[in-house]
């Protein structure tokens, strides 16, 4: 029987909360991991978020004798120095965090940042032999949602085999995107649910699947809001993702909105919706349809050419032909890194497109398609978020962003975004009533600073509006403090 303490925690040199996944929202800590990734050092996916701790500290174990240029050893040892400090279990451990902020951002990222004007967080995390839980509770002020007290980031885990069967609301990032994710991202808060997900990502020994190289699997059921259209639906969510190369990682992803009030939730309707059978055909019954359903692929590739790149890549249907895929929505990008002395650090940059039009390879594509559905009104949403990524349906999204990660565990960040938003005019998109042109430049900073981690963040809008051709400019900024008790 496998044990938690086999996957404790590791991170950067700011606060460390024990338990067995990495959360994302914690960009410094996804660059090392990264980093290490691309050097050979982590033979782990690292694009189904949240990571598994077990992964990453036996692939450094495993691992520890490679030779490693001058970034990749910083971060090793921000891991491992890390690891000395939160390796500790069965002792309950105490973080707090607290943020303000004005004009929250919209569009969310990877990143994790502030959703309301305040915040402040604590929770309780303990971890075992078998079970752990985390306990967290946040009061926010002016919710978006109308609710000022959240459990979010909570959850209660259990280890079955190589497998963490769990409860709870935690975030989820699939895919390699850095700055959204077409099926299932951080932009709407947790869903509750329950998730089955693989802890060590051990090849197959067949000979017939060893090619697949390590390989995790996630599972997760979840519950929608009560006040939806449908009341209640469920949410279905399945990743396979695998890297049959040190260079090459895949991910298969699969969601579905299905059952709720009124709504057929039997295990043939389950059936229908797992074979793809959901789509009205000439002698189906809209009553009958099984639910609302997005599948795809995504990679990334570190092209083997001398200088450090990678191409990534997320492709999406929103609907089905053929028994796959089809009316794609699409994210394609490339990112660099490399360490500089002059900077002593590790500076990575990417360029990132996304466009949330169906068919958005085409000349006239779809507009008023992806993320909506004929039962689920309400759309791929959780609380008038996007499950997806945080444009919604009909944008279009044009980023460069670069990052500096300094051996003393600074990270400078900037982040520069070209986006049409709307561009079909539905007016029940959730983040811009009518068509929009959005230029949009953000600046960050994080440290450790008085036993936590300091983030403070500036950005500016330049919005135009297409109907009303009037232009206005938004400025933002927050800080964020977290630290261990």
């Amino acid at each position: 029987m496998l044990s938690l303490s086999t996957a404790l925690v590791v991170g950067h040199n700011g606060p460390a909360a024990a338990g067995p996944w990495i959360d994302p929202g914690d960009v410094v800590l996804r660059n090392d991991i990264q980093l290490l990734a691309d050097a050979g050092l982590i033979r782990a996916p690292v694009t189904t978020w949240p990571l598994s701790w077990g992964d990453i500290v036996q692939d450094i174990a495993n691992n520890s004798g490679m030779s490693l240029g001058p970034g990749e050893k910083q971060a090793l040892l921000r891991l491992r120095r890390a690891e000395q400090i939160a390796t500790k279990t069965e002792q309950i451990k105490l973080r707090a965090s607290a943020s303000l902020s004005s004009e929250p951002r919209t569009l969310r990222t990877f990143r994790g940042t502030p959703r309301e004007s305040a915040e402040v967080s604590v929770n309780a995390a303990w971890t075992g032999l078998r079970f752990t839980y985390r306990l967290q509770v946040t009061g926010v002020a002016d919710p978006e949602d109308d609710r000022s007290a959240r459990a979010d980031g909570s959850y209660f885990g259990v280890v079955l085999g190589n497998y963490m069967l769990s409860f709870g609301q935690m975030d989820r990032w699939w895919g390699p995107g850095w700055e959204g994710s077409l099926i299932l991202s951080t932009n709407a808060r947790p869903i509750p649910a329950i998730a089955l997900r693989r802890n060590f990502s051990e090849p197959f020994k067949t000979k017939w699947l060893r090619w697949m190289g390590p390989w995790t699997t996630s599972l997760v059921w979840g519950q929608l809001e009560g006040g939806r259209s449908v009341p209640n639906a469920r949410f279905f969510g399945a990743r396979l993702n695998f890297r049959p190369t040190v260079n090459l990682e895949i991910g298969l992803a699969r969601t579905a909105q299905w059952c709720g009030s009124g709504r057929p939730c039997g295990l043939d309707t389950f059936t229908d919706l797992l074979l793809g059978q959901d789509n009205l055909g000439e002698n189906t019954v809209l009553s009958d349809e099984p639910g609302n359903q997005l599948a795809g692929v995504d990679w990334r590739w570190r092209v083997p050419v001398r200088w450090p790149v990678a191409w990534y890549g997320q492709v999406i249907g929103e609907d089905e032909a053929g028994n796959l895929p089809s009316r794609m929505i699409g994210q394609l990008g490339v990112e660099t890194w490399a360490y500089n002395r002059r900077f002593a650090g590790v500076m990575r940059g990417h360029l990132e497109f996304a466009d949330t039009a169906a068919e958005f390879y085409k000349d006239q594509v779809r507009y008023d398609f992806a993320y909506r559905h004929n039962i689920y009104l309400d759309g791929y949403r959780y609380r008038d978020r996007s499950i997806g990524h945080a444009m919604d349906n009909d944008g279009r999204m044009i980023s460069a962003g670069v990052t500096l990660d300094t051996d003393s565990g600074d990270q400078w960040r900037g982040l520069f975004r070209i986006v049409d938003l709307n561009r079909g005019g539905t007016e029940v998109n959730p983040v811009a009533a009518s068509s929009l042109d959005l230029m949009n430049l953000e600046l960050g900073y994080t440290r450790v600073l008085v036993g936590g981690e300091l983030d403070i963040g500036i950005g500016v809008d330049r919005v135009e509006d297409w109907m009303t051709t009037k232009d206005e400019t938004e400025f933002r900024a927050h800080i964020t403090w977290q630290s261990d008790l």
